[in-house]
């Protein structure tokens, strides 16, 4: 029997064709109340979620949770962690999974707020491949662009 994956808040396409590939059976969440998720986790091994907290109510009726994967840095927001260990529930994260999009809306939040229009803000690539970013200095965070502009 393949293991079931809980995705409790849905994920892009890729990377349910990618657990899907790699053997897992998954359920996606219809509805995020309590009750439904008791009912969703009762059979999963493991579950992934953003935001919506797992209580502990939800963990106790999970009889074959293994592990709680969480989209982004920190867990706190998802699951008490004493709760998780004292069931025996390994918990995961995933904290630069978003550093692209937490860089770039960095960036741009701090021209608007200096008055600067994104038009100064422009991109090449290097000889190597690799992306520079011009007139603004911001070299490192060309290292998040791989693939162009």
């Amino acid at each position: 029997m393949k293991p079931r994956v809980l995705i409790v808040e849905d994920i892009t396409e890729p990377g349910k064709q990618f657990l899907r590939e790699n053997g897992y059976d998954l359920i996606i969440s219809s509805d995020t109340s309590v009750e439904a998720i008791k009912r969703d986790i009762e059979c999963c091994d493991a579950v992934l979620s953003k935001t919506i907290l797992l209580t502990r109510e939800i963990l106790e009726s999970a009889k074959n949770l293994k592990v709680i994967g969480k989209h982004g840095a920190g867990i706190d927001n998802v699951v008490n962690i004493n709760d998780a260990n004292e069931l025996g529930i390994y918990v995961v994260n995933t904290p630069y999974a978003n550093s692209k999009s937490v860089a770039e809306f960095t960036i741009g939040f701090s021209y608007e707020q200096c008055g600067q229009e994104w038009r100064f803000l422009y991109c090449r690539k290097s000889s190597r491949g690799r992306v520079k970013w011009e007139k603004a200095g911001l070299d490192r965070l060309g290292k998040y662009r791989e693939t162009g502009c």
